[in-house]
């Protein structure tokens, strides 16, 4: 059961992420009146650098302990 726990906190975690994103880019682009190339080049860097922090910090976490 664990496993199943551990695959559905990573699928809540991305969907998280993904939605954020999501609505940040569209509230920027909206803002700034970006084109749709410039928006969604904006969306991936807010999506690529919110799971890096989410990786880095359950990296951590897992590492300190002890797992």
């Amino acid at each position: 059961m664990k496993r199943f726990e551990e695959l559905l906190v990573g699928v809540l975690l991305f969907y998280i992420v993904d939605r954020s994103s999501r609505l940040l880019s569209s509230t920027m682009s909206r803002r700034r009146n970006m084109s749709d190339i410039e928006s969604e080049k904006f969306r991936c860097t807010i999506e690529i650098s919110l799971l890096l922090i989410v990786f880095a910090v359950l990296w951590y976490r897992l590492k300190r302990s002890g797992r």
